[in-house]
């Protein structure tokens, strides 16, 4: 799985949090 870039928050949008690692979750949940 490639690197998240900016603007894929928008392309993913709800199926984000379904796609990424619970760490990967908690690291964006603290920005």
């Amino acid at each position: 799985m490639r690197p998240l870039q900016q603007g894929d928050l928008q392309t993913i949008g709800p199926g984000l949090w379904t796609l990424l690692p619970q760490l990967d979750v908690e690291t964006l949940a603290r920005v």
